[in-house]
């Protein structure tokens, strides 16, 4: 089976595991087509990361209007279908991205015979234009499948119309050799962590509810605990000046993001991750990709019902309703009362990743479904 597999996130050689994951099945061949660059409003990637021990062919070919991934479309005027003819055409930008919309009229051109199919994680009701109205209906009518990286994103495809199979897998994985238990107490007494350390790891933005874990913080009495916040965004100075009228300022460490490779350090330095996003009329949690990564480190999450991350941590951890500092409060209180349960919880997370969310499994589950829809 011929897999193409068409997005913008494959330019950095991180995202590529996946694909690694996919090459490495038995009868699979793989080929990859990305932007020649990508620049948008959190980084700019100037060209294809190299990795140099890839087993399929990149084609980096110059795109229209890079950076906005619903409207980015490619300069080729075949994208490669004439000469590539794959089985299988996977475009990981959106059911209305104008990207796919290109590649379902190139494959009618040039390689008929191809199954197509896209990826969302879109997981609230969306209004489009009329001009992306008629692109989503035509892109539905002429798609073979779709994967969604959660269980909401399935529902509003089939409320809006989406017939077809539907696959529920996320877009990326982890790599359980990177994010593994391990000894970061050097790392813990430079950043001046002493007792049961609280954490938290992303963006600093108002959606993900990290003033709930200040102000859950704030009923703990006569215990001894850290906070330590990775990551950068807009919501750092109020973060800082919330801590400092509670008095929690002593407490709390923000180091500012971090490469992926040191991540998995930094959780190692915590006794429990939270993940306290709050929905919004225009966001809710899609997936919570650092959930998996604390779980696979054997440290146990704490997350709200925002979005998919009850689905996503299961019976790897605890979940509260979100908005609701006192349940946040209620459920730190108890694993610091109660290490046991946490190394339990822990253990229990990482056999979850291990099942569910390594490259290696989304890349099997994803041919299985491929295998099914040919």
């Amino acid at each position: 089976m011929h897999i193409l597999i068409i997005c913008h996130a494959y330019l950095l050689r991180a995202n590529r595991k996946k694909l690694d994951a996919l090459s490495e099945i038995d009868d699979v061949k793989l080929s990859l087509i990305v932007p020649e660059r990508w620049t948008d409003y959190i980084r700019d990637i100037p060209g294809v990361e190299n990795g140099g021990d890839e087993r399929y062919k990149i084609y980096p070919l110059p795109v229209f209007f890079q950076g906005y991934e619903a409207k980015y479309f490619y300069k080729s005027f075949t994208l490669l279908l004439n000469g590539i003819r794959p089985d299988i055409i996977f475009v990981e930008q959106g059911s209305y991205a104008l990207s796919y919309f290109q590649t379902i009229i190139y494959k009618k051109i040039f390689s008929q015979k191809s199954k197509i199919g896209y990826f969302t994680w879109v997981n609230i009701p969306y209004e489009l234009n009329s001009i992306m109205k008629a692109v989503e209906r035509y892109d539905f009518r002429n798609s073979d499948f779709a994967v969604a990286g959660n269980r909401d994103a399935e529902e509003i495809l089939r409320m809006r119309g989406f017939d077809r199979p539907i696959k529920i897998l996320p877009q990326l994985g982890i790599d359980p050799e990177i994010f593994k238990k391990n000894d970061s107490s050097l790392l813990k007494e430079k950043l001046g962590l002493e007792g049961f350390v609280i954490g938290y790891v992303g963006r600093l933005h108002t959606e993900k509810g990290i003033h709930l874990i200040l102000t859950a913080c704030d009923k703990i009495k006569d215990e001894r605990f850290s906070i330590l916040i990775v990551g950068g965004g807009e919501e750092k100075e109020n973060l800082l000046i919330q801590a400092e009228k509670l008095n929690l300022s002593r407490k709390l460490s923000i180091v500012d993001t971090v490469p992926i490779e040191r991540v998995a350090d930094y959780i190692n330095c915590m006794d429990t991750l939270v993940l306290s996003s709050i929905s919004h009329h225009r966001w809710r949690e899609q997936f919570g990709h650092v959930l998996i990564e604390a779980m696979a480190c054997e440290v146990p999450v704490i997350g709200s019902t925002c979005g998919e991350i009850a689905n996503v941590i299961g019976d790897g951890g605890l979940i509260f309703s979100e908005n609701d500092e006192d349940g946040l409060y209620r459920h730190i209180t108890f694993l610091l009362k109660n290490p046991e349960i946490g190394i339990i919880l822990g253990k229990k997370g990482r056999e979850r990743v291990l099942s569910h969310f390594t490259h290696q499994r989304i890349a099997k589950e994803l041919v299985e479904f491929f295998k099914d829809i040919l």
